[in-house]
């Protein structure tokens, strides 16, 4: 009887420490995931302007978990907007600036305990780490105009002048006809007119070869240099654009267009009328048109 006993006694045993080992496996949730990379690096310096911060992790982490309130960069208690991004790919987070950092200036990146694995698991603690700025920015490629470069004034469907005006400069139009340029008396030569009130030359899409091909170049490269310059950020470009906006719904020449330009109150008759100065020779205006 004892030995029945101690048999009962020993499977019992055995039951509860392999019921503990089972619960022991289910409840482990794996690794504590830490931040095992960082661009820049801590206490980098010289780090160029329009630079991305990348994180890397050592887990796969939750992309929901990874997002501008868990990867954080700040100046001071400013926080820096932008957007981050994760690839599951390389496991790592990427924070691109809405704008180009300020010029050696201190930011610190804090990567939270808001950041979780796949299995849920956080970070143990926060990871912080700072970086410097270099002097000035790295290269951003101009916007290229194409030979849209070649107009002071550039257009669809319509130039209309209502008032006496003095243009430095050619102006384009198409896909529309000459009849469209209104306003100012024209003469006829082949493949252009002229007019008292411009000093240059005026093309519409109904004129002598090459000049219909080469509106159609232009016009395209205005689209183009637009929807480029659309894409960026900064105040240069944001000043430029809404010089554009303000010719496109037809209110005014910004005062700022003084390349030969004299600014008059100007009426397109199109919503797409644009206006494309050779941007040399402008001035910056104290506040935005």
């Amino acid at each position: 009887m004892k030995f029945l006993k101690r048999i009962r006694l020993i499977a019992v045993l055995s039951l509860l420490v392999m019921a503990g080992c089972k619960k022991d496996q289910q409840s482990d949730p794996g690794p504590t995931p830490v931040v095992n990379g960082t661009t820049p690096g801590s206490n980098a310096t010289g780090v160029a302007r329009n630079n991305s911060i990348t994180v890397s992790f050592s887990e796969a982490m939750d992309p929901t978990t990874i997002n501008s309130s868990t990867v954080v960069v700040t100046k001071g208690t400013t926080i820096i907007p932008g957007v981050v991004t994760y690839s599951s790919v390389t496991k790592t987070a990427t924070f691109t600036p809405t704008d180009s950092f300020l010029a050696l200036t201190e930011y610190k990146v804090t990567v939270t305990t808001g950041a979780k694995t796949l299995a849920g698991n956080s970070l143990a603690a926060k990871s912080e780490w700072s970086f410097t700025t270099a002097g000035s920015v790295g290269g951003r490629s101009p916007v290229v105009l194409g030979q849209a470069i070649n107009y002071v004034i550039l257009a669809k469907t319509a130039i209309n002048n209502s008032s006496t005006s003095a243009v430095t400069g050619d102006l384009g139009l198409s896909p529309a006809a000459t009849s469209y340029i209104t306003g100012m008396a024209l003469t006829n030569a082949t493949g252009y007119a002229t007019s008292s009130q411009v000093t240059g030359k005026l093309y519409a899409a109904d004129m002598a070869a090459p000049t219909p091909i080469t509106l159609t170049t232009s016009v395209n490269d205005m689209i183009t240099a637009y929807t480029d310059a659309a894409g960026r950020s900064g105040a240069l470009y944001q000043i430029l654009l809404n010089w554009a906006r303000e010719i496109l719904v037809g209110k005014h020449f910004p005062p700022a267009f003084t390349n030969g330009l004299t600014p008059l109150p100007y009426q397109p008759a199109s919503p797409f009328l644009v206006a494309l100065p050779m941007f040399g020779s402008f001035r910056l205006p104290a506040t935005l048109p």
